[in-house]
């Protein structure tokens, strides 16, 4: 399988794209979470954009199917009725994103959550709300590799 790198500048001028979009959505969270590992870094760059917190909780469908739903839904909880961005890296199956959103459903706050990824993938399963680009078939083929993962090797510069 091919790989894509994509850089920190990749990511700055994706976060950009992100943050236009909210405003034209008028979409100003309260407060940001993300799952790990790929929304992290991401929500933690919208926290200091938007200057508000920012939560991470353990949700890892790929790397040992682990999902912390009592973390998400006390973040639930201790948000409700504020507005609530979910961000991840990449929206490949839509399997991490529709589990988060099930709790979200389960917990009533359906209205108050919305979903943003870097990358979004046709084949998805989930919709998010907004992303910076949308893979087409021959991008899906490829695995995406993002800077703080391979950091190391120098191929993301």
């Amino acid at each position: 399988m091919s790989k894509v790198y994509y850089s920190w500048a990749d990511i700055d001028g994706m976060m950009a794209d992100i943050t236009q979009q909210m405003a034209k959505n008028m979409l100003k969270p309260h407060v940001v979470l993300g799952p790990s590992r790929g929304g992290l870094p991401l929500g933690v760059m919208l926290s200091h954009y938007f200057d508000i917190p920012f939560h991470g909780f353990e949700w890892q469908t790929r790397d040992g199917n682990l999902e912390d739903s009592g973390t998400l839904i006390h973040l639930l909880s201790k948000y409700k009725d504020k507005r609530i961005v979910v961000i991840d890296d990449i929206n490949d199956t839509g399997k991490t994103l529709q589990g988060i959103h099930d709790i979200v459903i389960e917990e009533g706050m359906d209205r108050n959550v919305k979903y943003v990824a870097l990358l979004e993938k046709m084949s998805s399963d989930f919709e998010v709300n907004i992303n910076a680009k949308t893979l087409d078939e021959y991008e899906e083929k490829n695995w995406i590799v993002f800077p703080y993962e391979e950091w190391w090797n120098g191929k993301c510069n």
